[in-house]
């Protein structure tokens, strides 16, 4: 540790500091990548990472789970009530 250090400046470059960081090391995880300080942390913000995609997967799911019953649910009530339109005109188109 020179006298650059123990001033707050490094005398080679002229740059002024504080606090020494933490050298931060790139971690992979699936696709993702995350820049902290350890292993720890880097699985700590991954399953939070995880817990947010898994929640917008399953509303996505969800939504479109729904919207696929209301529209088959409303298409089938469609055609029964057309086919019910068409049986009742064939049967009494007769009498009159």
């Amino acid at each position: 540790m020179g006298f650059g250090k123990c001033a707050g400046a490094d005398l080679e470059t002229h740059n002024f500091f504080f606090f020494e960081e933490k050298k931060k090391e790139m971690y992979m995880y699936s696709f993702f990548e995350v820049q902290v300080e350890s292993r720890a942390a880097a699985v700590q913000k991954m399953c939070w990472v995880f817990v947010l995609f898994g929640f917008i997967v399953v509303v996505v799911v969800v939504s479109v789970v729904f919207l696929f019953c209301f529209l088959f649910s409303f298409t089938l009530f469609s055609f029964l009530f057309s086919l019910h339109s068409f049986i009742f005109f064939f049967l009494t188109a007769g009498r009159s």
